[in-house]
């Protein structure tokens, strides 16, 4: 490398005001500046040879970092005629999550995070078109099952473009390319459904409701502060869903739409509009299909192991207690449905992505952010209270060892399980009409085209 180089690598590496100016105000300069990108131009292929620098090829420098986030968004319209749909979201859960845990990117398992909308409850706030958010993105799939379970259904008008445009706006979806994004918005009114402003009695028409003037508008975010002050009673019928739909595609977020009816209807009503706007699938479901599980002689083994499971988790923090309490709760919602039910929630509990650190002190144990020393004796289980640190990490890791074995044997038996159940699925003929069956097809088919692969 000649002196102007090593002159002009030196610069360019300074932080000296005065080399700066040096290259922006002397014909040198510019010459040296000149001669570096010139000298870069010819030299790519020596500089990859050289030992001393440390080049990727181009092939391998474009690929994603390793690991992949599934983000799924799922918006449930909860208004009176909606009951079997919150049954087949509380029943079907951890059978969908098993599912999304096979996914891997890069040869890693993906991470899920779940979000929960509910729409079209008249319990929810007119001047949010009766919309609620009832968690962001989340890990915490006992969070997930206990809002299921909470879930009442109550009248209502149902606002699809509105519930869709706001988790769209609110959720952090992120701009990482290695994530797939998804939104699932179940319901059975008619899509373009949307809210139409009061006007006195007198009044010869009503307007309806479109916060962009147009669909290819420019995007304005803060469009229900807008309204806010407005009171709307009843609904009537708007594109906005367009333009929502389209935001979505924007965003690379693939929005499908699940209709509880019949297909026909659902598409002369714009489920399938929808869909078809963001890259999504159209789906139509039985909603009061009765959820149908499949029992195996391996589904005793595994549920005698989910208690050893659950006393490997050490609670800390002040709600702690009351977390650990909700994982049994959870356990308790899942067997309501049956035995098979309740064996797919501790097949979900031996997976990856069923995490708890922010109450469960193996799982937090190890994380950077986490800290045993600053965790308070009152704040920990009396068994560890007065223990010395060294003392507190040796029960901590022990536990995490027997969970590591407990974890394995679920896993090593679900294989067998799962055998039997593809077995008899072939006997038994199609399923596609529930709500998970639907969910995992689009799940499958948008997750390739991400390079996202199942086992």
């Amino acid at each position: 490398m000649n002196v102007a180089l090593l002159d002009c690598v030196h610069l360019l590496k300074t932080t000296d005001m005065k080399a700066l100016q040096f290259i922006r105000s002397t014909k040198r300069g510019i010459s040296i500046l000149f001669l570096f990108l010139f000298s870069l131009s010819l030299n790519v292929k020596a500089d990859v040879n050289d030992p001393n620098v440390n080049v990727l090829p181009l092939d391998e420098a474009e690929l994603p970092p390793e690991g992949g986030v599934i983000k799924l968004a799922l918006l449930l319209d909860t208004s009176n005629s909606m009951d079997g749909l919150i049954e087949q979201a509380k029943s079907q859960l951890w059978k969908i999550v098993n599912e999304i845990n096979k996914a891997k990117y890069n040869g890693k398992p993906a991470d899920l995070e779940i979000a929960l909308y509910e729409y079209g409850n008249d319990g929810l706030e007119v001047a949010d078109n009766y919309v609620h958010q009832i968690t962001p993105f989340t890990a915490d799939l006992d969070l997930i099952s206990m809002e299921l379970f909470d879930l009442k259904t109550n009248g209502g008008s149902e606002y699809c473009g509105h519930v869709i445009s706001d988790a769209l706006n609110d959720l952090e979806w992120g701009s990482d390319q290695q994530s797939l994004k998804l939104i699932f918005i179940a319901g059975n009114e008619p899509f373009n459904q949307a809210p139409v402003e009061n006007t006195p009695k007198n009044s010869k028409k009503t307007k309806a409701i479109n916060p962009y003037q147009s669909v290819n508008a420019p995007q304005q975010n803060n469009y229900q502060a807008q309204y806010s002050q407005a009171s709307f009673s009843i609904a009537g019928t708007s594109d906005f869903y367009i333009t929502a739909c389209r935001n979505a595609l924007e965003k690379q977020v693939f929005v499908n739409t699940i209709f509880c009816g019949d297909a026909d209807e659902g598409v002369q009503t714009f489920w399938k509009k929808g869909a078809d706007l963001a890259r999504g699938e159209y789906m139509n479901i039985d909603q009061d299909q009765e959820t149908f599980y499949i029992e195996t002689p391996f589904d005793d083994k595994i549920a005698a192991l989910n208690e050893k499971l659950n006393n490997t988790y050490i609670p800390y923090g002040a709600s702690g207690g009351s977390m650990k309490y909700n994982q049994t709760k959870q356990d308790a919602n899942a067997s309501f449905y049956g035995k098979a039910n309740s064996v797919n929630r501790i097949v979900s509990k031996s997976s990856h992505n069923y995490k708890n650190s922010s109450w469960d002190l193996v799982d937090a144990y190890g994380s950077d952010d986490f800290d045993l020393a600053d965790i308070e004796d009152k704040f920990l289980p009396k068994e560890m209270q007065g223990m010395s640190l060294e003392e507190k990490e040796v029960f901590i890791q022990d536990k995490a060892k027997e969970r590591a074995a407990i974890k394995q044997e679920i896993k090593t038996i679900n294989v067998e399980r799962v055998a039997f159940i593809d077995a008899k699925k072939k006997e038994m003929g199609d399923d596609s009409g529930s709500l998970d069956a639907a969910m995992i097809q689009a799940i499958h088919e948008q997750a390739k085209t991400k390079g996202f692969l199942f086992d």
